[in-house]
């Protein structure tokens, strides 16, 4: 696992000392003759909550995982398809520059027994043979290298995939945490709730904010 990956996990870390400091700042707050009955539930509610981040940041290094073993399956395939395209590349030039020198010495023979008429013509058959396997091996040329160009786009478009599946859960604001916070009345959930706490706007949309509600995937 490389530094954006540690950095990841220990991210996805960082909300539960935070949420547990919350709930003992609410318990002290509720030190009075009126909540007594909420703080018969404050454990509850605190393993609760544990249990959720826990699961979350089980979810999230799973998802990490599965996107950094994607991308080395690419980088694989990447390297097997470049170290292919280059083999072929090179058994093409090698068929092509014997094929260029048959052809060559088939118009060589063919000056040279100008005057064998019989001769003359299969030479020159054999030329126009050599001359039609060129062409069969160009054409064959261009489309691996157009098979070869598909490929490159492909896995392009599975790299760009892979980011914008990273991307899709991340907030807006700070870019590290996941979003969990949704906005009304617009119902954009782009930021996590310590970003979504200094927005009186959506990011997204630009809408007034109405009312912020906590939400779990």
């Amino acid at each position: 696992m490389d530094a954006k990956d540690t950095k990841d996990a220990a991210d996805a870390d960082a909300p539960i000392p935070d949420l547990i400091e919350s709930l003992k700042e609410l318990k002290r707050l509720m030190d009075c003759p009126s909540a007594a009955l909420i703080k018969q539930f404050m454990p509850e509610l605190e393993r609760i909550v544990e249990k959720k981040f826990r699961e979350f940041r089980s979810e999230l290094e799973q998802t990490t995982k599965r996107v950094i073993k994607e991308n080395n399956t690419l980088k694989s395939l990447a390297q097997a398809l470049n170290k292919k395209t280059k083999a072929c590349k090179h058994k093409i030039l090698k068929q092509a520059t014997e094929l260029e020198k048959q052809a060559t010495e088939l118009e060589a023979a063919r000056v040279l027994h100008d005057y064998q008429g019989a001769e003359l013509d299969q030479f020159y058959a054999a030329y126009q043979q050599t001359a039609e396997l060129l062409k069969t091996l160009q054409r064959a040329r261009a489309k691996q290298a157009a098979e070869l160009k598909t490929e490159r786009a492909n896995h392009q478009n599975l790299k760009q995939q892979a980011a914008e599946a990273l991307q899709s859960v991340t907030c807006i604001a700070c870019l590290e945490n996941r979003r969990d916070t949704i906005f009304r009345r617009c119902n954009h959930v782009a930021c996590c709730a310590q970003c979504a706490e200094t927005l009186t706007t959506c990011p997204i949309c630009r809408a007034p904010i109405v009312e912020k509600a906590k939400c779990y995937f």
